[in-house]
């Protein structure tokens, strides 16, 4: 299979086969890729800028952060709050579910902004999550 576009994302800390076993519906018109790159900078004294950064043969090490606005029901608004500061698997909204490995990344649950509820008895919400890049780490 080649890579498609899901209405979804898979995150949680459980594998079923090789993929996070929940999935969460996204908003597409709200998420955010974030790049970065894992470097400092300072002036000294004399107004010399010294840039201070993680190499990699050469190369700036670079991470990429996610936003996505999901739409949840109470249950998987209640699940991924008890889930803010855990080390999760993660697959983006554009993947291809079959070359797993190359879609399935390690992400940090950091957080979450704008929560509210899409109607008055609090069936739907929807909340923007922060996600960010834990390569390296093992889900929690």
């Amino acid at each position: 299979m080649a890579e498609q576009m899901y209405e979804t994302i898979r995150l949680d800390n459980n594998l079923t086969g090789n993929l996070p076993t929940a999935e969460y519906h996204v908003q597409l018109s709200g998420m955010e890729d974030r790049n970065a790159a894992a470097a400092a900078h300072e002036r000294s004294l004399t107004g010399e800028l010294h840039v201070h950064r993680t190499m990699d043969a050469g190369e700036p090490v670079k991470f990429r952060d996610y936003m996505y606005r999901l739409v949840l029901t109470n249950a998987e608004y209640e699940t991924l709050r008890d889930m803010v500061g855990k080390v999760v698997y993660f697959m983006p909204h554009r993947r291809d579910e079959v070359a797993y490995s190359a879609y399935r990344k390690v992400v940090l649950i950091a957080g979450f902004q704008k929560e509210s509820p899409l109607d008055p008895m609090e069936i739907w919400w929807t909340m923007t999550i922060m996600l960010v890049d834990a390569t390296g780490k093992t889900a929690d």
